[in-house]
């Protein structure tokens, strides 16, 4: 399964010798900034936050992606589409907090991993929106 959501388009920047090179792709973040909630915790490593489109069902999403002192990742959605169905993070996966629930053997070390995981869970949170079914299916995601 490929995925569908994809990052907002970002504006070219102006690489090392005035070449313009695209930004696009999930592999560079284009923004990073220090996650507010890990510096209040004090486990702050490092926050990296990146914005996506899901262009099937015109959802956005803004996920924060933080390195944990341990080497894994904790997932935020720090938006995402209104829920208009309930139910708790056992039924789509996402805690009230805005923290993405994943399972103990899957969290991520890598921040590769980690962006999987979010748009494997972003693209999946769409179609529980839509339809009240949030699919457990496998699933492959390029990053």
């Amino acid at each position: 399964m490929r995925s569908t959501v994809k990052p907002h388009p970002q504006p070219r920047r102006r690489a090392v010798g005035g070449q313009d090179q695209p930004t696009e792709g999930l592999d560079v973040p284009d923004r990073m900034r220090f996650g507010l909630r890990q510096i209040a915790a004090g486990t702050l490593q490092s926050g990296i936050i990146k914005h996506y489109h899901n262009r099937e069902y015109g959802h956005d999403y803004t996920i924060e992606l933080c390195r944990q002192s341990n080497g894994t990742y904790k997932l935020w959605a720090n938006e995402s589409p209104h829920n208009p169905y309930g139910g708790g993070a056992s039924t789509h996966h996402l805690y009230e907090s805005g923290e993405i629930c994943v399972e103990a053997h899957s969290t991520p070390t890598t921040l590769e991993r980690a962006i999987a995981i979010a748009v494997y869970w972003m693209n999946r949170y769409s179609v529980y929106v839509e339809t009240g079914h949030f699919p457990k299916t496998s699933g492959h995601v390029n990053v």
